[in-house]
């Protein structure tokens, strides 16, 4: 090739195609790959149900979790247990999170007469429930529907609240001293300086905080419900 000539275009193009194919691959070529930590498996949410209060938070907080009780459940013959828990037992679970459980009342003779009583010819039985870290609750039961009433012992706990539960119906168990026509039961919790009073009559048992009349509940002998407070 003479000076001043310039090459023919044909020759140019092996060159220009050689490094065309290299910069391709080059743009195409895996980067090295970064190790990465593989993700801690899941916690599984372990079974509290049947567990104590005492027995199912320390189960939760061995684990880095926390435990909320969310209330009662009727479990006729499981007394102060776990009987509902959420998350459920097996499924995946994270550290921190709050496992919220409900304790049953059992609805079983609490063999302390002050604490629970019936009403003439078993229509309504009552029960003071306690347990671990819930507050103290009169829970009442009408038999023959099931329907169950719950109340704080105390002004500003909120008015009682119902709800049928088939455990509850025809559940008369043996040992509660019976409030007759005209009677009341009275019952005061240590400390708080509340607690409930409950008059029977021939068409109802009515029941409130203490002496606020405006906090009460009424349960028919045969039907009927009200309720009213704050």
């Amino acid at each position: 090739m003479t000076a001043g000539r310039q090459p023919h275009p044909r020759l140019l193009f092996p060159r220009f195609a050689i490094l065309t194919a290299l910069g391709i691959a080059m743009a195409i070529s895996p980067s090295p790959a970064v190790a990465q930590e593989p993700e801690p498996a899941p916690l599984v949410t372990p079974n509290l149900i049947g567990l104590t209060v005492p027995e199912a938070r320390s189960v939760v907080e061995s684990a880095g979790g926390e435990l909320s009780t969310a209330g009662w459940v009727v479990r006729p013959g499981l007394r102060d247990r776990v009987a509902v828990q959420n998350w459920k037992p097996g499924w995946p679970w994270s550290l921190g999170d709050s496992i919220q459980v409900s304790v049953s009342t059992g609805l079983l003779p609490l063999k302390r007469p002050a604490m629970e009583f019936r009403t003439t010819g078993g229509a309504t039985y009552c029960q003071v429930q306690t347990s671990g870290a819930l507050d103290i609750e009169l829970v009442c039961w009408h038999p023959r529907t099931g329907r169950i009433i719950t109340m704080p012992g105390g002004t500003g706990f909120g008015a009682a609240t119902h709800y049928t539960h088939r455990g509850a119906i025809r559940h008369r168990p043996a040992g509660f001293r019976t409030v007759g026509f005209g009677a009341s039961w009275r019952f005061s919790i240590e400390g708080r300086g509340a607690g409930w009073n409950c008059y029977s009559s021939r068409k109802a048992l009515t029941c409130t905080v203490g002496d606020e009349r405006d906090t009460f509940f009424r349960l028919g002998r045969v039907r009927g419900f009200t309720t009213g407070g704050y």
